[in-house]
């Protein structure tokens, strides 16, 4: 009885070029939430820390890892209007997030968080097929909707 060795994880140069949006500006939010961290306290930006996690954690963590999750178990490059959308999606609904969020304005926070939840449905529909990466793929998707849902309330409770 022999023993299925497990397949090779390979993305080629084209997989990845279709996702180099992702992850340059990904990386940008990580440098861009890095600095306003550094920043934060001798400024005596009130919002300024979380600001700054917010840049590191959902513009650049969150955006890389959902990329890198769709090269993953997808393995193939996605359709060009797909790619864009959910650039244009997460970054524009990170970005509507940021603005009502640093002055404290729920009713602007909600609406990011309506974009943000609309590219996650966009990310989730990406992948095709069963199996546990797949699985785990869509339970990140789920697991950032809730906390934009969760984010969205505090952001009510806080401010509202």
């Amino acid at each position: 009885m022999s023993r299925a060795e497990p397949a090779e994880f390979v993305v080629d140069r084209q997989v990845w070029t279709s996702y180099r949006p992702f992850l340059v500006l990904g990386s940008v939010g990580v440098v861009l939430g890095g600095l306003l961290a550094a920043v934060t306290g001798p400024l005596a930006l009130p919002m300024g820390s979380w600001a700054a996690a917010y840049l590191v954690l959902v513009v650049g963590v969150g955006q890389i890892v959902l990329a890198g999750g769709q090269a993953f178990v997808g393995g193939s490059e996605l359709a060009s209007w797909r790619v864009w959308s959910e650039v244009m999606a997460w970054n524009l609904g990170s970005g509507i997030v940021l603005v009502g969020g640093m002055p404290g304005i729920p009713v602007v926070v909600a609406v990011g968080g309506l974009v943000l939840l609309a590219a996650l449905v966009i990310f989730a529909t990406a992948v095709r097929g069963g199996g546990a990466a797949v699985g785990l793929y869509r339970f990140f998707t789920l697991f950032l909707a809730a906390s934009v849902a969760v984010g969205v309330g505090l952001s009510a409770v806080r401010h509202g």
